[in-house]
């Protein structure tokens, strides 16, 4: 496992929306079909807020992360390269290089909650809905 980082493009944008539907479609199943449209329909705009990153293992690419302000806002793994042991690995790359101290994580993504608490994280706070007010908690978490 040779992970590398590189800067995202908006060139990468298609190959990374992609990665993302699969993703989202197998690790969050509290969203519906046309809720999953909706935000990916917002993911240039995201992606353009964030220090969008795209990682590889040689060529292959296996996820990308976005991160603003010490705040990892995005971390999407293939689902193919899930519990492999890349995310703790770009992770532990995104706290040392990019500082980061916070996330978010959705409630009803049990997976992701335990990945981060694993790894350092501890839930500082709630709210009951996302931040386009749609009826799913995220838990605030924070580096320990």
């Amino acid at each position: 496992m040779s992970i590398i980082s590189r800067h995202a493009r908006s060139e990468d944008y298609d190959a990374l929306t992609i990665l993302w539907r699969e993703t989202v479609v197998t690790t969050h199943k509290f969203l519906k079909a046309t809720e999953i449209d909706q935000i990916q329909r917002m993911l240039p705009v995201y992606f353009d807020a964030v220090n969008l990153l795209t990682w590889f293992d040689g060529e292959e690419l296996i996820g990308f992360s976005g991160t603003k302000n010490y705040k990892l806002e995005m971390l999407f793994l293939d689902v193919r390269c899930l519990h492999q042991g890349y995310g703790r690995q770009i992770l532990e790359r995104l706290i040392n290089k990019e500082h980061i101290q916070t996330v978010d994580v959705n409630e009803q993504n049990p997976d992701a909650l335990s990945f981060y608490q694993h790894n350092g994280f501890h839930i500082a706070s709630r709210d009951a809905e996302d931040n386009q007010g749609r009826p799913f908690p995220i838990l605030h978490l924070k580096l320990t």
